[in-house]
């Protein structure tokens, strides 16, 4: 995945490069982050300590029963749940992590309904904060995201899905739940102003002389050497990049992954700019995931890092008042399982197999 993202995208899928990239990158193979769900289910983290919250009766096709203080409730059915598992499923890494382990499917299932459990909550408290999503703010959110990750042909976005397999409606209920989840933070913490003081820190520990990276992601050696001699002959990767990468969350940034560092990146990559950190173009190296065309670029000054570093710093602060809105939430709602599925966590907001 690449280290940089517009803010919140995340449901438009496609390959990602493996870094230490922040929580929701731009375009993931998996529309609400999969990598997010994935980490604790190979890590093994199975008790998350004692389970609280009540049974729904599963023949009423409920998953899950979220309630708020005034009696209101939503719910999670069956189907919202296997749909949204089945968007997931779909992605090879999550499919090769079941068939390797047994564990995994169970996980992953209970960590899908806890992320769709979150959303039922902010569903029902954005409306305390006059906070609303129409379809026609989705229509737009989702005109948005199709261009910025598909370009500007007016078939791309139903070529995506005829070819992805995805269901148009599971695609416009993630879009639905990202685009709520930013009205609500601008809602919680508008415009905050990352302090210079912190911005100057970021700078020195994240960007100062580290080179930068970008990189095309082909699927062959002989695609990558081709784009390897249209950059050398002058042609902008900024142009080559939304074009032709296989790494959507890097391309809608016209290739571009930010400052290197050792150990973000698969090590074929991480070799290859250790070898050649000073600026240029370097020879198309393979990974797992294909063949990457990088180039390196002189570090970053202050100046031009900083108004990147701000923006990530002011939606980390966002994203900090959002999780702890939610932890409230979860104490002053009720939330009932199909006992089938597990048992309800309201102090981690997870669900226990």
């Amino acid at each position: 995945m690449s280290p940089t993202r517009p803010r919140h995208r995340a449901p438009v899928p496609g390959p990602v490069l493996p870094t230490a990239a922040p929580r929701r990158p731009h375009l993931r193979p998996l529309l609400l982050g999969a990598g997010a769900l994935l980490v604790p289910v190979l890590a093994g983290c199975s008790a998350v300590g004692p389970a609280v919250g009540t049974a729904v009766d599963p023949a009423a096709g409920a998953a899950a029963r979220v309630g708020d203080p005034a009696g209101v409730h939503l719910v999670v059915t069956h189907e919202d749940l296997q749909r949204r598992l089945a968007t997931l499923e779909a992605d090879p890494d999550v499919a090769a992590a079941m068939a390797q382990d047994d564990g995994v499917a169970e996980r992953l299932a209970a960590d899908t309904l806890a992320q769709l459990v979150q959303a039922r909550l902010v569903d029902l408290a954005a409306a305390d904060l006059d906070v609303r999503v129409s379809e026609a703010d989705v229509d737009r959110h989702l005109d948005q995201v199709a261009a910025d990750a598909l370009g500007d042909d007016p078939d791309a976005w139903q070529t995506f899905l005829a070819s992805s397999g995805y269901k148009e409606e599971e695609v416009r209920q993630q879009l639905a739940e990202d685009h709520l989840r930013e009205r609500v933070e601008d809602a919680l913490l508008p415009a905050p102003r990352p302090d210079p003081a912190d911005v100057a820190r970021a700078y020195d520990e994240g960007w100062r002389d580290r080179p930068l990276v970008a990189h095309v992601l082909l699927a062959e050696q002989e695609q990558a050497e081709e784009v390897h001699a249209r950059l050398a002959g002058g042609e902008p990767m900024a142009e080559i990049a939304p074009a032709l990468s296989l790494d959507t969350a890097s391309a809608a940034q016209g290739g571009e992954l930010g400052p290197w560092t050792k150990g973000q990146y698969v090590a074929s990559f991480d070799e290859a700019v250790e070898r050649h950190p000073e600026p240029g173009l370097l020879d198309p190296v393979a990974s797992p995931f294909g063949w990457h065309v990088i180039e390196v670029s002189a570090p970053a000054s202050a100046e031009a890092a900083g108004p990147g570093i701000e923006a990530s710093l002011a939606e980390r602060a966002q994203d900090e008042a959002f999780d702890a809105w939610v932890t409230d939430l979860r104490d002053s709602h009720d939330v009932e399982l199909d006992p089938a599925l597990g048992r309800w966590d309201a102090a981690t907001g997870r669900v226990q197999p």
